[in-house]
C-alpha cells in the first residue's frame, strides 16, 4: 500500500507546483504562433515611366518591377510589415498583388479602408497600398487573431534627377590655368596654378560659399607641378612638393612623411601610395612615401597613362575589407597620336594582406563603350557610380569644350555618355580649367577657372540609404 501512495503523492505535488507556475501573473505572455504572419512577398509591380519621343512629345509607358526583390520586414512585436528599401517613385501601389503565409496556415483577412468589413486575402487580387492597410491573421480554429499594419514605402523623388546649386562665384579661382579639387577631412580643397605657383583654397563641405587661402607652414612657395601631385589618403591631403611627400588635414599644418624623386603621385588606398616615375614604372609605398618599390603590372608598362592622370579608390559593396583603386589618364599624344580612348588600370587591395596584388589593365579600352580620351580628365566616385569629365578634343580652329558627363556602374569597365542628367546651366564649357570632386555625402563639386563659378549637386539616389 505504501508503494502505491508514494507515487500518487509525488504526482499530486508536481501538479500543484505546475498549477502555481501557470497561474503566476509575473510570467511573460507567449504570443501564439498559430496567428502570426511568417512571410509577406510582393508580386510583380507595375511602373509607369515618362519618356520623350523622337519628335519631342511626352509619352508614358508601363514597365514591370520584380516585387520580390524588395524584402518585406515583419516586426512581430509591434505588428508592422514594411519594406526597408523603398520602391521607385513611378511604382503603382494602388494595384499590388502579394503572397502571405502564416505559421500554422491561419487565414489572412484585410480590413476595409472605409468600414469594419473584412475580406479574405487572395494572392490573385490586387490590394490598394496608397495608404497603410490593416491585416489580420486568424488562428486555424478562429479563436484568436493578430493585427498588423502593412506599409509600402515609396521614394518621393526620381532616382536619376540631378539637382545643382550654385554656391559661389569665387574671384580667386578666375584665371587659374590648371585646377584640381579633392575632398577630405570634411573639406573641399581646390588647388590651382597662378603665376607659376600652386595655391590651395579650402571650404567646408557644408559651405562652399566661403573660401579660405591656406597658409602652409613650410618656408617655400608650392611649385606649379605640385598641383598634379595631390591625392587623398586616410582623410589627409598628400602632396609632392619638390621631392618631399607632405600631408595635411587643413592645408595649413603640414608634415613630411617621405621623399620621391623624378615621379608623380597618382593614387592612394587606405594603406598605400602610388606614383609613376620618369622611367614609366608604377611605384608603391606602404609607409606614406618613406620607401618605394616597383609595383606589379599584368601587361606592358607602355599602356600606363602619362598625362591627365586621375584616380578613385572605392570599397567593395560586398566586402568592406576590400578596396579597388582605379587609375585613368591618357598616353602622350606625341608618342601615341592615334589614341582616342583613355587608359584605365585597377588594383584590388584586401585589408591585412601583406602581398601586393597586380595592377590590371582594362583591355576593353579599344571598344566603343569605353571612356574617350579627354583633356584635363577628372574621375570621381559617387555611391556605386564612377563619373568622368574632361575637355573634348579640339582642332586647330575649334576650342576644346567640356564633354558631357560619362558614367560607369561596373567599376570603370564600361562607360556611357550620360543623357539622364547634365552639367549645370551656365557653367562655362571652355578653358582655361575646371576642377571636379565628390564629397563623403556623394555630392558633386565643380569649380570653373573661367569665371570662378562653384556648383554642388547630387543625384537623388546617391543620397538614399539603400540604392535601388
Amino acid at each position: 500500500m505504501r508503494k502505491t501512495c508514494l507515487p500518487l503523492a509525488i504526482l499530486c505535488c508536481l501538479a500543484s507546483t505546475l498549477g502555481a507556475c501557470l497561474s503566476n501573473n509575473d510570467e511573460e505572455t507567449v504570443i501564439p504562433t498559430d496567428a502570426a504572419v511568417s512571410s509577406f512577398v510582393l508580386g510583380t509591380l507595375n511602373m509607369y515611366l515618362h519618356a520623350t519621343t523622337a519628335d519631342g512629345r511626352d509619352s508614358i509607358y508601363k514597365a514591370n518591377l520584380k516585387g520580390s526583390t524588395f524584402v518585406m520586414h515583419i516586426d512581430q512585436e509591434q505588428g508592422l510589415i514594411y519594406n526597408t528599401d523603398s520602391l521607385p517613385v513611378e511604382t503603382d501601389v494602388c494595384h499590388v498583388v502579394c503572397t502571405i503565409n502564416s505559421y500554422a496556415g491561419g487565414r489572412a483577412v484585410w480590413k476595409s479602408v472605409t468600414s469594419d468589413s473584412l475580406k479574405t486575402h487572395n494572392a490573385a487580387d490586387s490590394i490598394d497600398f496608397s495608404k497603410p492597410r490593416e491585416l489580420r491573421v486568424l488562428s486555424p480554429d478562429g479563436s484568436r487573431y493578430r493585427t498588423y499594419t502593412v506599409i509600402l514605402n515609396v521614394h518621393k523623388q526620381k532616382p536619376n534627377d540631378l539637382y545643382w546649386q550654385k554656391k559661389a562665384t569665387e574671384t580667386a579661382f578666375v584665371g587659374m590655368k590648371e585646377m584640381k579639387a579633392l575632398s577630405c577631412n570634411g573639406k573641399i580643397f581646390v588647388l590651382g596654378v597662378k603665376d607659376g605657383n600652386t595655391t590651395i583654397y579650402t571650404s567646408d563641405i557644408n559651405d562652399g560659399m566661403n573660401w579660405r587661402l591656406a597658409q602652409p607652414n613650410f618656408n617655400t612657395v608650392i611649385p606649379e607641378e605640385a598641383m598634379k601631385n595631390a591625392v587623398v589618403k586616410n582623410d589627409r591631403l598628400m602632396l609632392l612638393v619638390g621631392n618631399l611627400v607632405m600631408q595635411t588635414a587643413d592645408g595649413d599644418v603640414w608634415q613630411q612623411t617621405g621623399t620621391l624623386d623624378n615621379a608623380q603621385l597618382v593614387a592612394a588606398s587606405a594603406t598605400q601610395l602610388y606614383a609613376i616615375d620618369s622611367n614609366q614604372r608604377l611605384l608603391m609605398s606602404a609607409d606614406n612615401g618613406n620607401t618605394w618599390t616597383t609595383d606589379l603590372l599584368d601587361t606592358d608598362a607602355s599602356w600606363l597613362p602619362a598625362t591627365d592622370l586621375t584616380s578613385v579608390t572605392t570599397t567593395l559593396k560586398t566586402n568592406a575589407d576590400i578596396e579597388r583603386v582605379i587609375l585613368a589618364g591618357n598616353r602622350e599624344a606625341s608618342a601615341y597620336p592615334n589614341d582616342t580612348k583613355a587608359r584605365l588600370w585597377a588594383k584590388i587591395i584586401q585589408t591585412g594582406k601583406e602581398a601586393s596584388s597586380t595592377w590590371m589593365f582594362f583591355e576593353n579600352t579599344q571598344t566603343t563603350n569605353c571612356l574617350p580620351r579627354l583633356k584635363g580628365l577628372s574621375m570621381i566616385a559617387c555611391a556605386t557610380d564612377l563619373i568622368a569629365l574632361g575637355y573634348e578634343a579640339g582642332t586647330e580652329n575649334i576650342t576644346p569644350t567640356l564633354s558631357s558627363l560619362y558614367t560607369s556602374m561596373d567599376g570603370g569597365v564600361n562607360w556611357q555618355r550620360e543623357v539622364r542628367f547634365s552639367l549645370p546651366d551656365g557653367l562655362p564649357a571652355d578653358p582655361p580649367a575646371f576642377a571636379l570632386t565628390a564629397d563623403k555625402n556623394n555630392y558633386i563639386w565643380i569649380v570653373s577657372a573661367k569665371d570662378g563659378q562653384v556648383w554642388k549637386g547630387r543625384l537623388n539616389r546617391w543620397g538614399w540609404t539603400s540604392a535601388l
